[in-house]
C-alpha cells in the first residue's frame, strides 16, 4: 500500500494537476477500526484498574500488578520483530499477563502477614507460585505453537495475535516472577525508610 500510494500520488498529481489521491474502502475501514481500538484499549485498562482497586482494596497493589504489562508488551514487540510480522492486537495481552501478577500479589499479601521480613514473604510467594505460573505459560505457548508455525493463507490473520500472546506471555511471566517481586521489595524498603524517618 505504501509503495502504491507513493506511485499513485507522485504520478497522478504530477501528470494531472489538481487531482488528489485518497485510499478508501477496506484501508479506510481498517484505519477507523484501529482508531476505535485505541479508545477501547484505554477504556479497558481503566476498567481493569477499577476492578483491581475494588478486588485488592488498595490503590497501590493494582499499580504493581499493572507494572508487569509493559514487560509483556516488550515481549510482544520482540516476538513480532523475530517472526517478521507487523504489530497488531496488543490489547489482548494485558488481561492475560495481569492474571499471574494478581495471583503473585494475592499470595504476597497473605505471606506478608506471616513473615516479619518482606524478602521472606516474597521468597515464599515466588516458590509457591513458580510452578503453576510456569505450567500455565508453557502450556499456553505450546498450544499457540501450531498457529505460530502455520503457513496457510487462512491463518495469516491470526498469527500476529498468537505471536502477541506467546511472546508477551513469556516476557510477562518473567516480569511476574522477577520484576514484580523486585518492585515490591523496593517499595517495602522505601516504606521502611519513611517510617524510620
Amino acid at each position: 500500500m505504501a509503495s502504491l500510494k507513493k506511485l499513485l500520488s507522485a504520478e497522478l498529481e504530477h501528470r494531472f494537476p489538481g487531482v488528489a489521491v485518497r485510499l478508501e474502502g477496506q484501508r479506510a475501514t481498517q484505519r477507523e477500526t484501529f482508531a476505535n481500538l485505541k479508545i477501547g484499549a484505554a477504556v479497558g485498562m481503566l476498567v481493569v484498574l477499577a476492578v483491581l482497586v475494588l478486588v485488592t482494596d488498595s490503590w497501590s497493589a493494582p499499580l504493581f500488578i499493572l507494572a508487569v504489562v509493559p514487560l509483556g508488551l516488550v515481549g510482544a514487540v520482540f516476538g513480532h520483530l523475530i517472526m517478521g510480522y507487523k504489530m497488531t492486537m496488543l490489547g489482548t495481552l494485558a488481561g492475560v499477563v495481569v492474571n499471574d501478577a494478581i495471583l503473585v500479589m494475592d499470595f504476597y499479601r497473605s505471606a506478608r502477614m506471616r513473615h516479619e521480613m518482606a524478602s521472606a514473604a516474597l521468597i515464599e510467594t515466588v516458590k509457591r507460585r513458580f510452578r503453576p505460573i510456569m505450567m500455565t505459560t508453557v502450556t499456553t505457548v505450546a498450544g499457540l505453537l501450531p498457529m505460530l508455525l502455520e503457513t496457510s493463507i487462512q491463518a495469516q490473520f491470526l498469527i500476529p495475535m498468537a505471536i502477541t500472546l506467546a511472546f508477551g506471555l513469556a516476557a510477562g511471566t518473567l516480569g511476574t516472577l522477577v520484576f514484580l517481586p523486585a518492585l515490591l521489595l523496593i517499595a517495602e524498603d522505601l516504606r521502611g525508610r519513611r517510617s524510620r524517618q
